[in-house]
């Protein structure tokens, strides 16, 4: 085994020997930093770490999904048998979001609402919001009724339009290892897919340029492109090293990009070794008791709520105010998430996974700090 490939088994057995959850909770926060302006009606600021010239919140979910890919993968490699790997990306991902939707409707709801209160409970979407949104799939709109009407950025949670698509990464990357491929093959198809779709010029003048331009459709697959990139990093781990300098010119190379303007091309290419180096590469910063705990996720599921529940009660048009409030009560939040929900229901989605004979080691794998996405 090469040296490369000893550093990454050693940064996925033990949350010690990696940065996976500190830049993932500093996704988190970036994505809270861009839409504190959003809330507050102002421009969310230019990330100049984007190669896009795209916000901090981009920023931050290209971290997501740079890490997501490496992981999963990782996982998959492991166990690579459907049922297992679904039960673990569910436990993972719908716990979580359940919690965090039955709070939107039953507690922020009905403090945010300009409706009264009998009618906002009788009203259908509030029941069905927990439902729709944690099936992530479900189209139309399901808020509940006056939840911050007349605020700068009226909605409720619009951080959510992401799961469906990480989900759908996930789903992919498994029928894909189904087809008995070579492991980086599929990768490698999924970056090339996705990144052709990504590069939008090329069907200006085709019948799909009504799909390929609508907004929302260009940044899911320059997601899936990134996936899919971390996803070929992990396969490739033997054979690409994940190098400080190498990094470093890669930013070098975005900026140049970006300012040729073809920057949207070579991000999913890029990004995640960037990333991925900073995880595994750059020594483990100390966070002391909080090492293995994961706050991310609950800090992007809640951010965005407490952020328009700050700003009704507050009324606040400071960017950095919000930030800074949200931040914290985030944090608190994602913190209880973590240790009274979310890292129960993961060791329970490895025990269900395993072998009857095998789920006591899942669970001491769990207990242990060993890394799962």
């Amino acid at each position: 085994m090469s040296h490369s490939g000893r550093r990454a088994r050693t940064a996925l057995r033990d949350h010690n020997a990696n940065n996976f959850d500190l830049l993932r909770l500093i996704a988190a926060l970036l994505v809270l930093f861009s839409h504190s302006f959003a809330a507050v009606g102002q421009n969310e600021p230019t990330a100049w770490l984007d190669p896009t010239r795209g916000t901090w919140g981009h920023v931050g979910v290209l971290i997501f999904f740079s890490i997501s890919g490496y992981l999963i993968t990782s996982s998959w490699a492991r166990s690579p048998h459907a049922v297992p790997y679904l039960v673990k990306r569910i436990f993972r991902i719908l716990p979580a979001l359940l919690a965090m939707t039955i709070v939107t409707a039953f507690v922020i709801g009905p403090l945010a609402t300009d409706v009264g209160l009998r009618q906002y409970f009788t009203s259908p979407k509030v029941w069905a919001y927990p439902l729709v949104k944690t099936l992530m799939f479900v189209p139309g709109d399901f808020d509940p009724p006056g939840v911050f009407a007349g605020q700068p950025w009226p909605g409720i949670n619009p951080s959510l339009w992401t799961l469906p698509v990480e989900f759908a990464c996930y789903v992919t990357l498994m029928v894909l290892m189904l087809t008995r491929l070579r492991s980086w093959w599929v990768c490698l198809a999924g970056v090339v897919v996705a990144g052709v779709l990504n590069i939008q010029p090329l069907f200006a003048s085709t019948p799909l340029n009504r799909l390929t331009g609508n907004p929302l459709f260009h940044q899911s697959v320059e997601l899936v492109a990134v996936f899919f990139m971390g996803a070929l990093l992990y396969t490739l781990r033997e054979r690409i090293r994940l190098v400080v300098a190498v990094a470093a010119a890669l930013v070098v190379v975005a900026i140049v990009c970006s300012i040729l303007g073809v920057a949207g091309a070579i991000t999913p290419l890029i990004f995640p070794y960037f990333v991925l180096t900073a995880a595994i590469t750059v020594p483990p910063i100390p966070l002391g008791g909080f090492r293995g705990w994961d706050l991310s996720y609950a800090v992007y599921l809640y951010g965005f709520p407490l952020q328009q529940l700050i700003v009704f009660v507050t009324h606040t048009r400071n960017p950095w105010l919000e930030f800074g409030l949200a931040t914290v009560g985030s944090c608190v939040v994602a913190a209880l998430s973590w240790r009274l929900l979310e890292k129960p229901m993961l060791t329970l989605g490895h025990v269900l996974a395993r072998r009857p004979a095998r789920a006591p080691a899942a669970a001491s794998a769990i207990a242990a700090g060993a890394v799962e996405a």
